[in-house]
C-alpha cells in the first residue's frame, strides 16, 4: 500500500490532507468531491466555491 504522506506516523497539515482528499475524490466521485469541497475552509463564500468548481471541471486542475 502506498503511503502518500511519508509513513504511518508522518505529521500532515489539515490543508495538505484536505487538498489530497479533494484531488482523490474528484477522480473517484464528483458528487462526493462537491460535498467535501463545499465545506473545505478555503471557500469563504458561494462565489469563490462556484468559481473553483467551474475552473476545476473545465480545466481539470
Amino acid at each position: 500500500m502506498k503511503r502518500p504522506f511519508g509513513g504511518a506516523f508522518a505529521t500532515v497539515s489539515s490543508d495538505r490532507l484536505g487538498e489530497t482528499v479533494m484531488t482523490e475524490l474528484q477522480n473517484l466521485d464528483e458528487g462526493a468531491y462537491i460535498r467535501f469541497a463545499s465545506v473545505h475552509p478555503e471557500f469563504k463564500d458561494v462565489l469563490v466555491f462556484t468559481t473553483a468548481l467551474t475552473d476545476r471541471f473545465e480545466h481539470g486542475d
